[in-house]
């Protein structure tokens, strides 16, 4: 039996809609460029052979992290419109590893927590008050440059001695909340938001700055992406272009993780619904590396200390092997008492 047109229509705008909406064009984009290199290739099947063909010629020019969100997109679309399920191409999957291997993606450095204070403590708010503001938001609340872009006044509350930071547009459609304890930091937001002109039509929180005052030009995502640099550039750390617009949410991640926060602290603290994926924006710094080292040589240097406690008769020393534990009671000539093939066990004496 024919399903129903109506039904057939219904379920084709369901599917026209599958793909993410702020970036359905270029998966959209990569389709037609996939299908246009079949159609100069004579090509009229799509199949694993087909595409490892593909991407072997797109190997030669881009790189391998390109190529896997060439995959991510290519596998939606052609799902979408050939219903060809390209996740189950093993072979596929296994060149795009290959080409993986040895490379080393290029990320943000990420700002120390004494960076980040010594930047806040000692630029001059005459020109550094909305970089500020934007770091330590940027910091608490691990934002991305659109989730700082988007920011709006309802999304900052003000109780006094905490602020409460609401994401409510983010990547993962999921609405997050940190806060803001630090008495410093709360007194520069505050001191940057009461600069707000009371006419400003845009909701927006962040506004241009410059000389104590604001302006009614809301901050573009440009702007927040070349704030870390600028930072950077006044700290006078090496090659400042490499703090990125991620160097914010990578430097929250960093320093969470250093403080000894748990993946799972850690994925809540970023919204993140991948392990990997977090793992991957913890920066491997330096200083981690030295606290690991002195663990290391803090362990090795250890040596057992006798032990204090009052429960250990004269002359005897508490030890984990359990033959040594039964000569020592033994040769401590207790009275009334008898031992013998103790086998995990443990023993308390009260002696008065």
């Amino acid at each position: 039996m024919d399903t129903p047109v109506h039904i057939k229509n219904a379920a084709e705008n369901v599917i026209n809609n599958l793909l993410p909406t702020k970036s359905a064009d270029r998966y959209w984009k990569q389709y037609d460029l996939f299908i246009k290199w079949c159609t100069e290739n004579s090509v009229t099947i799509y199949n694993e052979y087909v595409l490892l063909a593909y991407f072997e010629s797109k190997s030669k020019t881009l790189k391998c992290s390109t190529m896997w969100s060439i995959y991510s997109m290519l596998q939606a679309t052609l799902n979408i419109k050939h219903n060809i399920n390209i996740k189950n191409y093993s072979k596929l999957i296994a060149f795009l590893k290959r080409k993986n291997d040895g490379h080393v993606p290029k990320k943000s450095k990420t700002l120390e927590i004494e960076q980040v204070e010594k930047f806040i403590r000692e630029a001059p708010d005459e020109d550094y008050l909305l970089m500020k503001t934007a770091l330590i938001i940027g910091m608490c609340a691990a934002c991305r440059r659109e989730e700082l872009t988007k920011m709006t006044i309802e999304d900052i509350q003000d109780r006094g001695d905490v602020l409460i930071i609401t994401i409510p547009d983010n990547k993962t459609k999921k609405p997050r909340t940190s806060c803001i304890t630090e008495p410093t930091w709360i007194k520069i937001i505050q001191k940057y938001k009461h600069l707000r002109p009371p006419l400003v039509q845009t909701q927006r929180f962040f506004l241009f700055y410059s000389k104590n005052r604001c302006t009614t030009q809301h901050v573009g995502i440009h702007s927040f992406g070349s704030m870390p640099s600028k930072i950077a550039s006044f700290l006078n750390l090496d090659n400042p272009k490499s703090y990125t617009g991620h160097c914010f949410r990578r430097s929250s991640a960093t320093v969470l993780a250093g403080h000894g926060a748990d993946i799972t602290t850690l994925k809540r603290h970023g919204g993140w619904k991948s392990s990997t994926v977090a793992e991957g924006y913890v920066e491997d710094s330096l200083k981690a590396k030295i606290a690991i080292a002195n663990q290391l040589t803090g362990q090795c240097n250890s040596t057992p200390q006798p032990s204090t406690s009052s429960s250990n008769a004269d002359g005897i020393q508490p030890s984990s092997n359990v033959q040594n534990l039964q000569f020592k009671l033994s040769d401590a000539n207790l009275p009334n008492i008898n031992i013998s093939n103790i086998s995990n066990c443990t023993i308390n004496f009260n002696f008065k």
